[in-house]
């Protein structure tokens, strides 16, 4: 190999290994290689809060998007939207009928939540939606955002938005688990029911208001439990 040739390799080599070490550090240890794998690997790390939002059902009732003692899990979907929003209005019926109306004193303790994004959502809208895709209150509820809200509450569950003339709206889509003293706890994937489920179940077990004592050891246990 001539002199030239073999600085062309080395050079070749260790272009590759700068953008191996990039990519590396890009993806969290190539834990990450996707915009939700990135939010579900961030919330893991550090719950984030949920700011205060004013949510509403179709007849104007507020619904929280945490209750103390209950595990929320929460969507984000348009009216208009005929691709993902309607697969996970699909997964949501297959939660609600796994809960069976609170079989356990841990399904009990879990609720359902779709948030509307879309600014022309109205009631009529969200009522027919609701009515569509078989949700029942109070187990699970479907509201829209007040307009002042939506980019605070957007931002903190990261959902990234991008108005499509076909499909109304194209975005990203998880099961998003919020405890009941308010923070995103978990992100799962959106064809991932089953997942989201188990999820739910084990952060029930892990009390907002429990002792400083006793929180450490349930974390764990749910750490461990991943």
């Amino acid at each position: 190999m001539t002199r030239r040739a073999a600085t062309g390799v080395a050079g070749t080599v260790a272009a590759t290994v700068l953008a191996v070490a990039a990519l590396a550090w890009s993806t969290q240890g190539f834990r990450v290689l996707t915009l939700d794998g990135a939010r579900a690997a961030a919330v893991a790390n550090r719950p984030r809060p949920v700011p205060s939002a004013h949510v509403q059902d179709a007849d104007g009732a507020a619904i929280p998007i945490a209750v103390p003692g209950m595990v929320t899990v929460v969507d984000f979907v348009s009216t208009a939207c005929l691709s993902v929003c309607l697969a996970q209005g699909s997964e949501f019926a297959l939660l609600q009928d796994s809960l069976g109306g609170g079989a356990t004193s841990a399904d009990r303790r879990i609720r359902l939540v779709t948030v509307s994004f879309d600014p022309d959502d109205d009631a009529s809208r969200l009522r027919g939606w609701a009515e569509a895709q078989g949700a029942t209150a109070p187990s699970w509820r479907v509201g829209r955002v007040a307009a002042d809200d939506r980019r605070r509450l957007l931002e903190t569950f990261g959902i990234v938005l991008v108005r499509d003339p076909v499909a109304g709206w194209r975005h990203n889509a998880a099961f998003h688990l919020v405890d009941g003293g308010g923070a995103v706890r978990r992100i799962i994937a959106a064809n991932d029911p089953v997942g989201a489920l188990r999820a739910a179940r084990l952060l029930v077990d892990v009390a907002p208001d429990a002792g400083p004592t006793e929180r450490s050891g349930r974390l764990a246990a749910d750490r461990a439990a991943r």
